[in-house]
């Protein structure tokens, strides 16, 4: 028997406040205990132990309301507040982030989706999905002859 689209829902979003509790209080942790002030260790520091938080299961999981998504972004903003030191409201958040040359997680997550796409239809990874292809004969304006029914 299949969850419906509420239970999946509830399902994703107790995985958001999972991911994002954790990454934060990873956060926490860091701010309590660290006493570095080099920017270039705090972004290893971030790739390394926060971000890989942020993305686990990421192809599965993948919020779709701006909410959540909105909630795994702040993590990633708050981080480049710490590892630039600028905390003060003025402070452009957005500007930090090109600064630092972080792309933001959603972009992150869409590559993450294709890149499995692409693992799956050409069995690089063991995964069987049956995809329907809609076996366009040649290109259309809007798809491709790799097109797929979701």
């Amino acid at each position: 028997m299949s969850a419906g689209p509420h239970e999946v829902s509830l399902h994703i979003g107790k995985q958001i406040d999972y991911i994002t509790s954790k990454a934060n209080s990873t956060l926490c942790s860091l701010r309590r205990h660290s006493n570095v002030n080099n920017p270039c260790i705090k972004q290893q520091i971030y790739a390394n132990r926060m971000r890989p938080v942020l993305e686990y299961s990421q192809t599965v999981w993948n919020p779709y309301t701006t909410g959540a998504v909105n909630r795994i972004e702040s993590v990633q903003r708050r981080a480049a507040r710490f590892t630039l030191r600028r905390c003060r409201r003025t402070s452009s958040v957005t500007v930090m982030l090109a600064e630092l040359n972080w792309q933001p997680l959603a972009e992150r997550r869409k590559a993450a989706r294709i890149t499995m796409l692409y693992k799956i239809i050409y069995n690089l990874v063991a995964i069987n999905v049956p995809l329907i292809s809609k076996m366009h004969s040649c290109p259309t304006r809007t798809e491709n002859t790799i097109a797929y029914i979701t």
